[in-house]
């Protein structure tokens, strides 16, 4: 076994510096391919901030505007309100916890650790 590589129990091989098995690649992140995982943490936050600011105008336009208050042509139904107000809020939690993500891996690269070695490191001291 190579110096900094560990087994994934999931994907049943070994991989040069791995981090953790991620399930929304479906693969482990390591030496590979942790540049496009982490272009991935960046870019999700951007797309779930643009949703959101979209979305935020869709409802405020549809409460405020036109949907409610004036009939439209069109109108906003109060369950299309709802699903939109809904996917405000996943679209805010997608934002926050990726973004958490993304501060943890950039901090782990700065540190030129892997989670699994920072594990490892906290496990040791505890002992």
């Amino acid at each position: 076994k190579a110096p900094r590589a560990h087994h994934c129990s999931i994907c049943r091989r070994c991989s040069l510096r791995m981090d953790h098995h991620c399930p929304w690649i479906n693969n482990c992140v390591g030496h590979s391919n942790q540049s496009s995982f982490v272009r991935f943490l960046f870019h999700v936050p951007i797309g779930c901030v643009h949703a959101l600011v979209l979305m935020s105008l869709c409802a405020y336009r549809a409460l405020f505007i036109k949907g409610f208050v004036r009939r439209t042509y069109l109108p906003y139904t109060p369950p299309m309100l709802l699903g939109t107000l809904l996917a405000i809020g996943l679209a805010t939690g997608v934002t926050i916890s990726v973004g958490f993500l993304l501060f943890v891996q950039l901090r782990n690269i700065a540190r030129n650790a892997t989670e699994i070695e920072q594990w490892i490191l906290r496990r040791s001291e505890e002992r």
